[in-house]
């Protein structure tokens, strides 16, 4: 019977242990990984690439206007948005992609072992699934849009994890400059 307790004990400071570490690496509202989680695992991501010359993907994400969404429907709104988009990236993730809030309204997926033109097809679903979407909000239905950069490595080869994660961010920007709700894939002929 001691000895039950003794394993009985142990397992639930196991759980106990597991459970807050789940509950320091993951965003508190949205359930995807936090930004502090998604740039160690970028860095080991990166090097596991570099060192085996295998394909490497990171997507960053952005809603569209999402100013608006909070000056509209007020901060309470604008955070079941984060939720709502946040569950679309998350459940169309594989288990070996890792999805993260990125910051505010921004989301990265790192793809490991993923070309760019499979990370393409990726982004371009989650933003097709976004534009479809119609979210109820006390008397109101809230339509948005994302735009979404994308950086592929050994594609593009960037030196360094920072040039790399530089990559996706330009992409990004490019698509928000260019007409939102769009994707955009990093290429040197695109942005130099």
């Amino acid at each position: 019977l001691q000895l039950l307790q003794y394993v009985s004990t142990q397992s639930a400071i196991a759980i106990k242990n597991a459970d807050l570490y789940d509950m320091a690496i993951r965003d508190g509202m949205t359930k995807l990984f936090i930004h502090k989680y998604f740039k160690r695992r970028m860095e080991e991501e990166w090097r596991r690439s570099s060192r085996y010359g295998t394909s490497l993907s990171l997507i960053i994400f952005d809603i569209d206007h999402f100013k608006n969404v909070n000056d509209t429907y007020g901060h309470q709104g604008g955070d079941k948005i984060l939720k709502e988009v946040a569950k679309v990236i998350g459940d169309n993730c594989r288990s070996t992609d890792i999805a993260c809030r990125y910051g505010g309204e921004e989301f990265s997926v790192i793809l490991p072992e993923t070309p760019g033109s499979e990370a393409m097809k990726f982004a371009e679903r989650i933003r097709n699934i976004i534009e479809m979407m119609r979210i109820s909000y006390n008397d109101a239905v809230v339509q948005l849009t994302i735009s979404s950069g994308v950086a592929s490595f050994p594609e593009e080869n960037a030196r360094t994890v920072e040039g790399f994660i530089g990559m996706a961010d330009s992409a990004l920007y490019y698509s928000k400059n260019n007409g939102r709700n769009r994707v955009t894939l990093y290429t040197k002929e695109l942005l130099p």
